[in-house]
């Protein structure tokens, strides 16, 4: 199982900004051309995220890339990563402390856990490896959003009816009247005049353009058509998760 996507996702948060920005400074030009070439980099695990978001995907994809044959940079990356989830989680994914202090200590651990935005916290999971949390669940919300980015067509159309019903109400809820926007207007819907605050709007992070233009310099201009938000709401549907899935276990 190639977890890559998931550690570019985690460094993609606007919590390491200024970190990936410095280091892909230095390596720009080389981890561009890595990135490019990388697999990933058509990849929905990237598109689907907020356009600023996107463009630090691309940039830890070069350097992630990069950083399989440097390993200097490999450390880099690892160091800038574990600074902002919490030592104490640190302890629990490096495993080298004894049942005792991970028994002790738990209720610490998923405190720092629940502070982290969701795709920091979808790579802690994977590296945790049952440490705290359920490994069977984790291996299969893990496998659900490998099966999820790789899938073709219309998301829609692949939802439950129960399922395509919700999404239509959700629509219809946030976008009583509107039909169309663009993401900024969206984004200030969300957490203006719904008052959903940002930190808590991972259902909608989701949002990507069929054209593939979310980058830096195209960004302001991308119109979303109903049809697009309908994919949108289908797609926050869709990766909906009971807690206790992406949540540690007691």
């Amino acid at each position: 199982m190639d977890v890559m996507i998931f550690l570019v996702r985690a460094l993609s948060s606007k919590i390491y900004e200024n970190d990936i920005n410095k280091l892909f400074d230095r390596h720009a030009v080389e981890a561009y051309h890595e990135a490019q070439n990388s697999p990933f980099w058509d990849s929905r695990a990237i598109q689907e995220l907020p356009p600023f978001d996107e463009i630090r995907a691309r940039k830890v994809l070069g350097l992630v890339c990069l950083s399989i044959n440097r390993e200097t940079l490999r450390d880099e990356l690892s160091t800038i990563f574990f600074r902002k989830i919490g030592f104490v989680l640190q302890r629990y994914i490096l495993k080298g402390d004894t049942k005792e202090y991970y028994e002790i200590h738990l209720e610490e651990m998923r405190k720092q856990i629940n502070e982290l935005p969701q795709r920091v916290l979808d790579y802690v999971l994977i590296l945790l490896d049952g440490n705290g949390v359920e490994r069977e669940k984790t291996v299969n919300y893990v496998y659900t959003l490998l099966k999820y980015w790789d899938q073709e067509g219309d998301v829609f159309q692949t939802l439950s009816e129960n399922a395509k019903i919700e999404s239509l109400q959700l629509l219809e809820e946030y976008f009583p009247q509107k039909k169309y926007t663009n993401y900024y207007d969206l984004m200030n819907i969300l957490c203006k005049e719904k008052h959903i605050d940002k930190a808590h709007i991972g259902a909608f992070q989701y949002f990507f353009t069929s054209e593939k233009i979310s980058t830096e310099e195209y960004a302001t201009q991308i119109s979303i058509k109903k049809a697009d938000l309908r994919q949108l709401f289908a797609i926050a549907v869709q990766k909906k998760l009971p807690d206790d899935v992406v949540r540690p276990q007691s």
